[in-house]
């Protein structure tokens, strides 16, 4: 019988080797000749994700060396088999629909219980660990992670939504369209936001809005830098070099449904009608009351944590981030030293805050 299936199998005539095995799986479904036999259909009929399942499990349960064997070249053609579409694909995408722009893909959060669901897939399609995929999925906000040619990341799109995955791509090219304004002053009336453009931003005309023209509010912290000479512990006559935050610039991004406004704490004109106790309060504390105030009048503002979360997932990938015009715009940059080697935050914060523009 065992013979019979094994011809069947290797003339491809599956529908004869699934009748043959339907009698050999009721009555031996643990026989590893039955279960290696079945994973062959499987993958002779397309369903690989069965296949490698059945694989895997012969690989650690069985111990004749043919079956460890036939498992483990099963393994191998199904994974040369699905990077062989996927690069074909690729191909597809980037050259035949001409998108070779540089992009990143994202992956979003997922709940514990969805993550747990996923892991096997997403380990067998990056061909990772699944300890080491389980750890690159997140559960609160997105994770950076990877760049490439944009027809290409969106093979990968399409391929991580199939198995159950949220995730989106987008080109540098693209994000770098969105008008991007800082605003030097915010000032409210009657339900009507007035935003007063910096002096370097292109045209000087207030902006008015509403409350609800703002679609999203991100904030965040970012660090300067500056270097600073220190002694060697171990060598106290060497000294070294070396890059230190000197303080935290506050950011907010208000985004409306055509254009970012970019507010920074350091040049912010606040509202010079203040109290007295106000006026002479300090840039933090006067950098809070504002965010009180827009608080009270528009969406819950995003917190800084999801951006620091994201951070940590991009700024490795520094020449992807040093394409990116971060606009920064401050007016006591000598006060603020900027060096070339250092993290480059300002760059992943536009980043982010586009990225989340083009994906609202």
């Amino acid at each position: 019988m065992l013979e019979a299936i094994a011809d069947a199998i290797e003339s491809k005539d599956y529908r004869t080797a699934t009748q043959l095995l339907k009698p050999l799986v009721k009555e031996s479904p643990e026989d590893p000749w039955v279960r290696f036999y079945v994973a062959q259909v499987h993958e002779g009929s397309k369903n690989t994700e069965k296949a490698e399942k059945l694989y895997r499990q012969l690989l650690k349960t069985a111990t004749n060396k043919k079956i460890i064997s036939g498992a483990r070249q099963g393994l191998q053609r199904i994974q040369r088999q699905e990077q062989e579409a996927r690069q074909s694909a690729i191909a597809q995408a980037t050259t035949q629909g001409g998108r070779t722009a540089l992009g990143g893909l994202i992956i979003e959060p997922l709940s514990n219980e969805a993550k747990t669901n996923v892991v096997p897939s997403f380990a067998r399609m990056m061909q990772l660990d699944p300890y080491a995929a389980r750890l690159l999925l997140p559960t609160r906000g997105w994770r950076f992670y990877r760049t490439g040619e944009i027809g290409a990341l969106q093979v990968y799109t399409n391929e991580l939504k199939a198995i159950g995955i949220p995730s989106f791509c987008a080109a540098l090219e693209d994000l770098a369209t969105i008008p991007v304004f800082q605003v030097r002053e915010l000032t409210m009336s009657n339900g009507i936001f007035t935003a007063q453009p910096s002096a370097t931003a292109s045209g000087s005309q207030p902006l008015h809005f509403q409350a609800q023209d703002v679609r999203a509010c991100i904030e965040g912290a970012l660090p300067i830098f500056e270097s600073v000479v220190d002694v060697n512990r171990l060598k106290k006559e060497q000294y070294v070099r070396k890059e230190q935050i000197k303080d935290y610039i506050k950011v907010l991004d208000l985004h409306l449904p055509d254009q970012i406004l970019r507010l920074y704490a350091t040049t912010y004109q606040y509202d010079r009608q203040d109290s007295l106790e106000s006026r002479y309060a300090s840039t933090p504390q006067r950098w809070t009351q504002l965010l009180n105030h827009l608080q009270e009048a528009l969406p819950e503002i995003v917190g800084s944590d999801r951006f620091k979360q994201f951070a940590a997932t991009v700024l490795d990938q520094e020449d992807f981030l040093r394409k990116i015009q971060p606009h920064v715009e401050l007016s006591n940059a000598s006060a603020l030293v900027f060096h070339d080697d250092a993290p480059p935050w300002h760059e992943a914060f536009h980043l982010y805050s586009t990225l989340q523009f083009s994906h609202q």
